[in-house]
């Protein structure tokens, strides 16, 4: 960055990022000192001001925004609807590819970010749920990574009280622990396929709510009153009693 000193030497940018981090102004007097620009970050009264905030700057519509702000630090929800305003940065990321390393950000990250082919926002920070499992406990069963949520429900079950580490006790399936985010990436799948596939062919019985929270024809309340999400609530207790966190079902 020192190559651009003199380049971006005294240039104002201001950044408005949707929360407070200590670690924001060590980074911005690197930046600052190593690319002499003078970037300043802003933040808004509350994270949930962030949305009107970015469309209040970049305008809406047939109205132009404020064009107070350079950049944003946001979460993706609150870039959708204002992603047609925002600088394309396909050309600066083919221009610095080797020192960028785009390739290196998880691809389903980079999809993300990228609204009908262009790249109009570089991920930050991004989670994911992934399954991890011992390859020699798989070898001496002869069983192969699920791919299904119940098939990973059956493993967990068939595993659950073998010795895995040979010390004569009794071990756990898979570890999981009955958290909200876990569960609704159970759910996720199931619902997001049921648009598009027959429920019947993913729980074996037909279901006619596929709408996770509400009936949307109707718009009623219908959490409870659905079979693909007993389904789930049923894959995901199995899995936890057969964790190490059995004693978290009530």
């Amino acid at each position: 960055l020192s190559a651009l000193k003199c380049e971006y030497d005294g240039i104002p940018a201001a950044l408005l990022a949707i929360e407070e981090e200590d670690n924001w102004a060590l980074r911005i007097d690197e930046f600052n000192e190593c690319t002499g620009a003078q970037l300043q970050i802003f933040y808004p009264p509350t994270e949930d001001d962030m949305p009107e905030e970015v469309i209040l700057d970049v305008g809406e519509g047939e109205e132009d925004g404020a064009n107070i702000f350079d950049g944003y630090v946001l979460e993706l929800p609150f870039a959708i609807p204002v992603s047609e305003r925002l600088d394309d940065l396909q050309s600066k990321i083919l221009r610095d590819f080797n020192s960028i390393r785009y390739n290196d950000i998880n691809d389903q990250a980079r999809l993300a970010v990228t609204f009908n082919n262009s790249v109009h926002a570089l991920p930050l920070d991004s989670d994911y749920i992934a399954i991890g499992y011992r390859q020699d406990v798989f070898d001496q069963y002869g069983l192969q990574p699920p791919s299904t949520i119940e098939e990973m429900a059956e493993q967990s079950e068939f595993l659950f009280g073998k010795d895995h580490n040979n010390d004569g006790v009794g071990d756990w399936g898979y570890c999981l622990s009955p958290q909200a985010h876990y569960f609704m990436a159970f759910m996720a799948p199931v619902f997001q396929r049921a648009n598009t596939v027959n429920i019947e062919t993913i729980i074996g019985e037909t279901q006619s709510k596929p709408n996770m929270f509400f009936d949307t024809s109707k718009f009623e309340q219908m959490l409870g009153d659905n079979d693909g999400a007993r389904y789930v609530v049923d894959i995901f207790e199995r899995i936890v009693r057969t964790s190490n966190c059995p004693d978290q079902i009530r």
